[in-house]
């Protein structure tokens, strides 16, 4: 009941202002808690100050979403295991974001990029 208070609460006013929580973006983006949180602290989504904590906006989710696909996700749809992409694939051939968290890393491909990282994992 409380987080659909909270959720409420965050997405009154204007909607270009509206956020939401970090759950919520990591389900959108398909990642963990922790990697939404350290997408935050990187600067890669923008946050509103809400009763002394940060919450990303939509709108600069929304445009991270737009702009980049998780590796996991290229990962299974390639039918390759993450692992053998992460220790094979040379990361240096396409732009993409890498975002550390405590016991593990997260890999963001630019969507332009997506063909061009579709072939290199083919040839894994």
């Amino acid at each position: 009941m409380a987080q659909l208070e909270l959720e409420e609460f965050l997405n009154k006013g204007r909607e270009e202002d509206a956020c939401v929580t970090i759950r919520v973006a990591a389900r959108q983006i398909g990642c963990s808690d922790a990697i939404v949180t350290a997408l935050k602290r990187a600067g890669h989504l923008d946050c509103k100050r809400v009763r002394g904590r940060f919450y990303p906006r939509k709108a600069s989710l929304a445009r991270f979403d737009r702009d980049y696909e998780s590796m996991a996700h290229l990962a299974r749809r390639a039918g390759v295991p993450v692992k053998r992409i992460y220790a094979r694939l040379d990361f240096s051939k396409f732009r993409h974001v890498k975002v550390k968290a405590v016991q593990y890393t997260t890999a963001f491909v630019l969507r332009r990029d997506v063909p061009k990282v579709e072939k290199l994992v083919a040839q894994l």
